[in-house]
Parts: C-alpha cells; structure tokens; sequence
C-alpha cells in the first residue's frame, strides 16, 4: 500500500521486492498499517485520526477499501493477525497491546510492550509468535499473553514500517519511510534478526505488507495451480454494499454449479451462475438488480450455492 494523505494506492509486490502491478485505489488516505484474517484471506487496515482508529477492510481484487468499525483508541497503527484469527493491535505512542473485537470494535488490554512508535507486527505461521519492529532499527518477539517485548536483533536497515511473514516462515519487512527513500523489501533473519535487501519496490511512502502465503514465486517461475480443499461459500464483499459486491466460493473439483439469490420470502431474484465450473477459487459479481434487469430494493437478500453434493447460503444487505 503506497501511503498518501488523499489517496492510498493498493499494489501487488513480486517475491524479488519488485513492483508487479497497482492493483487500484483505496478511496482511503493515511492508512498506516495491514494485516490478511488467515481463515478467508480478507485484508483489514488501520487509519487514525483524533481521538481514535478506523479499521477498514479492503479488496484485494480491486483495492477500494471502507471503513467497517472504529476502535476508541488513538494511533493504532500495527495489526496482525493470529493463526486462530485473533486480531492484535498496538498504539503507536504508548506501546500497549490490544486484542480487536471484529464484530463489535471492542479493545482488550494485553499489556504493555515497553516500545513506542510500533509500525509492524507479524504472526509466525510456523509457531504463532508475534514479531513487532519500531521505526528504530530493531526487531522484537512479543508475548501474547502479557506484551512483553524480546529484543532479537537489529536488522540493519531504518525505518522498517512493516513485518509480514510468508508461507514457510520467511519474516519479510519493508525499509524506508523518508520523503526522499524508495522503499525497499527486506528478508529478516529470525535468529540474529539481521536482513538483507530483497529489491527496491520502485515507491516511495509503502506501507502495510502482506504475504499470500501459497505462491512464494519469483518473476517467470512456473507454479503449479492450487485448489481449494473443500467446498466453501464466502460471506460477499463488501457488505452492506450498493451497488455491487463480490461473492466468492471455492470449488475443490470440478463441479456443476448454481448460484442464486433470493429475497426474503424465497423469491428468487437473480440467477449468477448455473453451469459447470473447473476447480478453483470462483468470484461472482452482483450489480443488485433482477433476472429482468431491473434494480432491486434495499434489504436483506440470501445467495445460495449447490456445487458437487453440498448446499450453502449466507445473507447480504443492500443499502441505497
């Protein structure tokens, strides 16, 4: 995420630390930190501003982003997610740690790390340790039960803004938040806590790191493709929505596929998808209006999905 005060830019980063592609923008300024919820893949970030921090969600598909919940605690900036989708925050000026209320925006005090001016946190996906760095040029182990802070090293480069750690247990940073320095991707050795340079993302102001995690690939390796495990209906982004949202699925084979959606006396309302489908993660795309193309009312609406043997449905709002 390039940083700005209007607008922040949303962008795909290579293995090598290169710019891939800019995804789009946010529609958000200052976001100041990032973190993927580990069972759905879904991106939340930090704004502050005032007297508190907005947590906003953001499309990985297109970059727009919107404010979801705001957390009553100023300067929240470094989030990071647990293996179990815990969701920890840390306020920049006092170094005390949160545990995140996603659904109601309540903080649970931790404790307090002893650090000030944390700009990135990071969950080992290996063994859950939480990892932090300040923009001094130190890295640190923190304990979740409590916000005691270990000191593991320095990596050598100033002002690592973001910690992000991939599939194998690689710890990933970015380097330089200077008005001047383009910004640099940096591997962090977790023993010594000593990094090197991976490559130079090409901007300036990147913040907000994430890993997907599946595809730790450079430019021009072959990968091979992944599919889903399991059958699955995701909850459709974003949500309320007007006009369109996003409603994601996953197909572990190739399967006959229908996808409906209905109002709330069963009606049917409009039919997405009604074919045979390969195996992979699916996107369907709702604009809000009928089979007859005709825009539908604000409310409550199910979408169903009937692919191999199984059935699945969640709910949606419009709001207009």
């Amino acid at each position: 995420i390039v940083s700005k005060l209007s607008n922040c830019t949303f962008l795909k980063l290579n293995s090598e630390g290169d710019l891939a592609e800019e995804i789009g923008l946010t529609n958000i300024g200052s976001i100041r930190g990032a973190a993927a919820k580990p069972s759905d893949g879904i991106i939340y970030a930090t704004v502050f501003g005032g007297s508190s921090t907005q947590l906003l969600r953001i499309d990985s598909e297109t970059g727009s982003a919107y404010e979801l919940i705001e957390l009553k605690v100023d300067n929240i900036r470094a989030i990071a997610f647990d293996l179990n989708d815990d969701l920890y925050g840390v306020q920049y000026s006092t170094g005390d740690l949160y545990m995140i209320n996603l659904e109601r925006g309540g903080l649970t005090l931790v404790g307090n790390t002893g650090i000030d001016r944390i700009t990135g946190m990071a969950v080992n996906p290996i063994d859950g340790q939480l990892w932090a760095t300040p923009t001094t040029d130190a890295v640190y182990k923190i304990d979740k039960s409590n916000g005691d802070a270990t000191l593991v090293g320095s990596p050598g480069f100033a002002q690592t803004t973001s910690l992000s750690f991939d599939s194998q247990g690689k710890l990933f940073g970015l380097s330089g938040f200077a008005g001047s320095k383009v910004t640099e991707m940096i591997l962090i050795n977790t023993e010594t806590g000593i990094a090197k340079l991976v490559g130079s993302t090409g901007y300036k102001y990147v913040i907000g790191l994430i890993s997907r995690g599946e595809l730790p690939v450079g430019i021009g390796n072959e990968v091979a493709a992944i599919v889903p495990s399991d059958y699955k209906l995701h909850q459709n982004f974003p949500n309320p929505f007007n006009p369109t949202t996003n409603i994601k699925y996953d197909l572990p084979e190739e399967s006959r596929v229908v996808l409906k959606v209905f109002n709330l006396l069963g009606q049917e309302v409009r039919t997405l998808a009604n074919e045979k489908q390969s195996a992979g993660f699916k996107t369907e795309v709702w604009d809000g209006k009928d089979n007859f193309g005709n825009n539908v009312g604000s409310g409550i609406y199910i979408y169903k999905l009937n692919a191999g043997t199984k059935n699945h449905s969640r709910k949606m709002v419009l709001l207009k």
